[in-house]
């Protein structure tokens, strides 16, 4: 199995089984290897490849074919652990991930951790990672015509948010 496969579906074991010096600097299909380790499903592991490929200092920067940043892609996945999210996020901004990104759907990251499943208390670590940054991208309407903060306001649980966001404008 390649590399890239094990990063995006395969166990820790799996991974470190088959990873060689140099992986973290190689490109599949266009994209950096941390790219295939964010969209494992399984939280664990998607957050031990991904701090393994970062202290190899793997590319943060760069796109894929939708224009999608890593934090599109990592705040994308169902399951998270905010905690370990939230680490792993500042992580990848401290080494250059931009988080106003604008992907094809003209949506930014922010889009994606509205849409998660967990309150606005259990989200609060990433909102404070996210408006501790010097400008939130918070005027972009989508595909939709949605700005962040429209899209926020249409779920009941993003009221604390919603205000956040609107000291930001």
């Amino acid at each position: 199995m390649q590399i890239d496969l094990v990063a995006r579906i395969g166990t820790k074991d799996e991974f470190y089984n088959l990873f060689r010096d140099g992986d973290e600097k190689k490109l599949f299909e266009g994209l950096p290897l941390i790219f295939y380790a964010a969209a494992n499903t399984n939280p664990e592991v998607r957050y031990e490849i991904c701090n393994f490929l970062l202290d190899r200092n793997v590319d943060v920067k760069a796109l894929n074919k939708e224009n999608q940043s890593i934090l599109h892609i990592i705040l994308g996945q169902a399951e998270q652990d905010v905690r370990k999210l939230t680490d792993l996020c500042k992580r990848l901004i401290d080494k250059g991930a931009d988080i106003n990104v604008i992907d094809r759907r003209k949506t930014v990251a922010l889009k994606s951790i509205l849409a998660m499943k967990y309150t606005d208390a259990e989200l609060a670590p990433l909102y404070d990672l996210w408006f501790s940054q010097p400008y939130v991208e918070l005027n972009i309407r989508d595909k939709w015509g949605l700005t962040p903060i429209e899209f926020a306001k249409k779920f009941p649980y993003r009221d604390d948010v919603v205000k956040r966001m609107m000291t930001n404008v």
